[in-house]
């Protein structure tokens, strides 16, 4: 295979923790204070249970499918705009890694990949949490749940490089967890386990990536 067919085309992003921090605590504790419902009861009934793990497959289909349940199990009356709200209070913008991103789609294409379910990409595309990522990555924003499975799973990545026209070796996962990166790896792409910005830096330097 020649050196061309290798050279990577499409660099993907994690959200959590890549270009985004995201506080769980904080997240709980708005909900708890929005709900009435305790921390414990909330994250045990919903992140910690089989609920997330099925939306983050794409068990239910839209945001408000999601939102159905999630309200179903608590008990709840929650609306979509004020569970939007809650997550995108919990979340603040890693700016180095927001200002990569755009240069590097001026050399590359970039794709935002993150393991939720589908309330959280609509929420991403109609800019009501993180509006900057629709700004940086346009229509190219993928929760798992859109492609039916979640990382680590290899059908995640081919899923999201067949939706860009991109052959496996020619794509980059960057996430901040290591069994996501051996996924992507397990399935053709490269992959970089992100630390900070500045080692990032450091690495796309290292393989000739231009940003």
């Amino acid at each position: 295979m020649t050196k061309e067919a290798n050279k990577i085309k499409l660099i993907i992003f994690d959200m959590d923790g890549v270009l985004y921090d995201l506080d769980l605590n904080k997240r709980l504790n708005l909900m708890a204070k929005c709900t009435g419902i305790s921390q414990a009861e909330i994250n045990d009934k919903i992140w910690h249970s089989e609920f997330e793990l099925k939306a983050e497959q794409g068990l239910y289909r839209t945001g408000s499918d999601y939102l159905e349940e999630f309200n179903k199990i608590l008990g709840t009356h929650l609306t979509s705009d004020s569970w939007l709200e809650i997550r995108a209070s919990a979340m603040s913008p890693i700016n180095e890694m927001l200002k990569l991103c755009r240069q590097l789609h001026n050399h590359y294409k970039i794709a935002l990949l993150t393991n939720n379910g589908m309330l959280v990409e609509e929420g991403i595309k109609q800019q009501k949490i993180t509006p900057r990522l629709k700004d940086i990555f346009g229509t190219d924003i993928f929760a798992s749940a859109e492609l039916h499975s979640r990382k680590p799973d290899a059908e995640v990545y081919v899923s999201l490089c067949h939706k860009m026209n991109v052959n496996p070796n020619q794509a980059l996962m960057i996430d901040d967890k290591l069994e996501n990166i051996i996924g992507a790896q397990k399935a053709g792409l490269k992959g970089y386990c992100y630390q900070n910005s500045k080692n990032f830096i450091t690495y796309l330097q290292s393989q000739n990536i231009i940003c």
